[in-house]
């Protein structure tokens, strides 16, 4: 599993992450828990890449 950046750094001058997408991944490893029962201890691993790939894009915060 990739984490998308814009997801918590919607421009990237943000000087914290952004709370919908704290919440968001939040929810994304509940379900996966609920669903696989751990995250480390199975196949799901999560991953922060520094890829900067549509950083103009901001993520919609309505």
């Amino acid at each position: 599993m990739s984490l998308n950046w814009l997801w918590l750094f919607p421009t990237g001058e943000e000087d914290a992450p952004n709370p919908k997408g704290i919440e968001f991944y939040h929810n994304v490893f509940c379900l996966l828990m609920s669903v696989y029962g751990s995250i480390n201890g199975g196949d799901i691993l999560p991953l922060g890449d520094d890829m900067e790939v549509g950083t103009d894009v901001k993520v919609d915060e309505s």
